[in-house]
């Protein structure tokens, strides 16, 4: 993995187990399933995992009939499995690699007693974190002036004055940067909502990327207080 979707931990566990468990919605049973794939040492001694998980739910397609020449269309509902690869780091965050896999955080939460819920990013920390001439990419709301919202690319984007000046009564919702290592440049694309996208020429084995979102993101993950980020990417 090498992006995916953070859901931040509130609470503590040094271990994750395989699980399985049955949850009525609506009236119905719905299975979820979770196994832990591979447990794995980062680079600093922190502990990380990577597993797969799958879940049941329930959503409304269309049937259409044909009777005596007559075409119909009724909505009926079907179950439906999602699956996911996930991976994290015990007692801090978990990544699941899409927006429909979410149903992972309930899951990881439920078998270590915490609460997992999607993080919000702190982009104005995060940036503030690191040098004004890596930023490549910034999007942008709530502007007070006639170009209200939009994006920004470009090398160097922020040591340009007249991009600075845009965004200095702005909000972020987007941000690309390049983090510098003793040996690397690596290229992260991040949104407000909590997406992250790690890339480097030859690929970053999936502990590499949990090092890098311990270090230079987690410290800028939050938990909004609904739970529910408002999504503007």
């Amino acid at each position: 993995m090498q992006a995916g979707i953070c859901g931040l931990v509130t609470g503590t566990f040094d271990r994750l187990s395989d699980v399985t468990d049955t949850v009525t919605r609506d009236g119905r049973d719905l299975t979820r399933s979770m196994t832990i794939d591979r447990v794995f040492s980062l680079p600093g001694g922190e502990m990380g995992f990577i597993g797969t998980a799958a879940s049941e739910r329930m959503t409304t397609r269309t049937a259409t009939t044909i009777v005596d020449g007559e075409i119909t269309d009724r909505e009926e509902a079907v179950k439906e499995t999602v699956r996911t690869r996930f991976c994290g780091v015990p007692g801090a965050f978990v990544v699941t690699e899409s927006a429909a896999g979410t149903f992972v955080f309930e899951l990881v939460g439920a078998a270590t007693d915490t609460t997992v819920r999607r993080a919000r990013l702190d982009l104005s920390g995060l940036f503030g974190a690191i040098d004004d001439s890596s930023c490549w990419k910034a999007g942008f709301y709530d502007r007070p002036d006639h170009a209200e919202k939009g994006t920004l690319y470009g090398e160097n984007l922020m040591t340009d004055d007249t991009v600075e000046s845009m965004l200095t009564d702005a909000s972020l919702n987007q941000l690309g940067v390049v983090f510098t290592d003793s040996t690397d440049e690596i290229r992260a694309d991040v949104t407000e909502s909590g997406f992250v996208r790690l890339t480097r020429p030859g690929g970053l084995a999936v502990d590499e990327f949990l090092a890098i979102l311990l270090e230079r993101v987690r410290p800028h993950l939050e938990t909004p207080s609904d739970g529910s980020p408002e999504r503007r990417d």
